[in-house]
Parts: C-alpha cells; structure tokens; sequence
C-alpha cells in the first residue's frame, strides 16, 4: 500500500509543466506551483489517482489525530503540559507570533516561541532579506486548523516533541526597498497545510523547532505517536 502511496504522489508531482511563483511566510521561501494548459489536461486524467490520494490522507491523518489524542490524554494525567487544549492554545500563540515578527522583519518577537535553532536559522534568512533590501508582507493571517498529529515521549523531557498540523491562510508578498512587488501577489489570500514540530525549551516551554512545508499523506504517515515512559 504504502509503495502505490509513494507512485501515485510521483505521478502527481509529474505534473510539472508548471512556472513556479514563490512566496516566503514565516520560514522561508517555497514554490507555490501553477499549472499550464498541459498539466490541467494531465490533472484531469489523474483525477482517480488525486482523489484516491486525497482520501487516504484524510483517513491518515484522522488516524495519527486519534493516536495522538489517547497518548496525550495518558501523559497530561502525571505531567500538565501534555495537555492537549494547553498544547493548542500555545500553538496559536506561537502562530501569530512567528507570523508577527517575519512581517515585521523583527526576530526578536518570537524569541520566546521558538527554538535556539530556529531563532539562528530565522535570524538569519531575514538578515539575508534585508541586505537585499526586501520586506515580507503578511495580511490577513488566518488559522483555520491546529491539530497535534504526533507525539513523541522521550525519557528526557528536553528531547519531547509535538507534530501538529498547521492550516492557515494569509496574504503573502515581498517588496523591494521601493515598495515594488517582487514576489507574491498583494490582496490574493494563499491557502496552506504545513507541519509544525514543537519541543520543550528549557526557559520558555513549547516552542516551535521546524517548520514543514507541503505535507503529503505519505509523510504524514511516517509520523508516529510514541512514548519512552517506563511504567512502574
């Protein structure tokens, strides 16, 4: 199954007669893909395959849903922060924050809500956006859907991680230091799906340590729920 999986997301990533645009958002850039004449006629011949694909995520995804809700229901019962509404409000929190400090071209925002690692990585790609004198812009910033999917218990508390699926929506352009639009498009709202992996900071609890962007049902379905807990 998971082999037929893999061949119909080939195939559907073989619709490639396209021009990308690319737009950043918090994170980075990523290609935001728009088909041709060919690709059209070739998606409608895969319409079978797409939509076969598109069930098998549902049904993935509802699946890890639910193992993620039991394990987290099971380890908020001897530790707080495992709690499934805490998680999710702290994952909304850390949205429009990172969102927040990206179009303000100031990192210093989220620096409570994300990682060491991903504040140096973020720092970074705005530092590189501001020597070539571009700005992100972000209106509209929407949140649609903030569901856990996995949950990873490690024996070290430091170590423990959240996948949760991020569905949003935003305005998203980038202009140069004449206001010009380079990227994007202003006043075109962008629908996405990312995968938003959060652990434990040490000073400032969840937070935010990658962002994956353009999940597929297949690497949704390599995400496990699992715990290290040794029952006594």
């Amino acid at each position: 199954m998971k082999r037929a999986m893999t061949i119909f997301l080939v195939m559907l990533s073989s619709i490639a007669i396209m021009a990308p645009v690319v737009f950043a958002r918090a994170g980075g850039a990523e290609p935001d893909l728009v088909m041709g004449a060919g690709a059209i006629v070739l998606a409608i011949l895969l319409a079978p395959f797409i939509i076969a694909v598109m069930i098998y995520s549902y049904i993935k995804s509802k699946m890890k849903r639910a193992e993620a809700r039991k394990l987290l229901q099971k380890l908020a019962e001897n530790d707080r922060t495992w709690n499934q509404d805490l998680l999710e409000k702290r994952a909304r929190e850390v949205y429009f924050a990172v969102q927040m400090s990206w179009t303000k071209n100031d990192i210093n925002l989220c620096r409570s809500f994300v990682s060491d690692r991903l504040f140096e990585q973020h720092r970074h790609l705005l530092a590189a956006m501001a020597k070539k004198g571009e700005m992100n812009i972000l209106e509209q910033v929407q949140l649609d859907e903030c569901t856990p999917l996995a949950v990873h218990d490690y024996a070290g508390e430091t170590d423990d991680e959240v996948y949760i699926k991020i569905v949003g929506s935003m305005i998203d352009y980038t202009v140069d230091s004449s206001s010009k639009i380079v990227r994007g498009e202003k006043g075109k709202v962008v629908p996405f799906e990312e995968l938003w992996v959060f652990c434990k900071h040490i000073k400032y609890g969840w937070v935010l340590n990658e962002i994956r962007k353009q999940i597929d049902c297949y690497q949704i379905g390599k995400i496990k729920s699992f715990t290290e807990e040794v029952s006594s």
